[in-house]
């Protein structure tokens, strides 16, 4: 069960970053943000390719204790996130006011939260 819980917040978090690049969430980070949109686009996109590429080796592909380290840490990670976008809130480029964009960064804190009480 608990094994569901977790691929059900890191889905819900792969579809938060289907979402983010929709909302153009690379105009709110350091960096990023200075990019032009095109430009800042595509960096914040293929950044991800890497980054699913490491939490899908830590999730699926290394030792029982690894697996289970980095499922708590991204857990963790699921629930802060909400507070990430909350403190993100009133930036000027912040674009996640849809009902579906709040139901994908609420959705895998609560996850999250469900896979560390299981």
């Amino acid at each position: 069960m608990a094994d569901w819980i977790f691929l059900i917040c890191y889905a819900l978090i792969i579809g938060h970053e289907l979402d983010a690049i929709k909302q153009k969430e690379w105009r709110i980070f350091p960096g990023t943000n200075l990019l032009p949109d095109q430009l800042g686009f595509q960096v914040f996109t293929v950044l991800h390719v890497p980054l699913f590429v490491v939490l899908n080796w830590l999730f699926f592909l290394t030792n029982a204790q690894m697996m289970a380290t980095a499922k708590f840490w991204f857990a963790l990670f699921a629930i802060a996130h909400i507070g990430a976008h909350w403190l993100c809130r009133n930036h000027k480029e912040y674009r996640f006011n849809t009902p579906l964009s709040q139901f994908l960064i609420w959705a895998p804190g609560v996850f999250g939260a469900l896979y560390l009480v299981i």
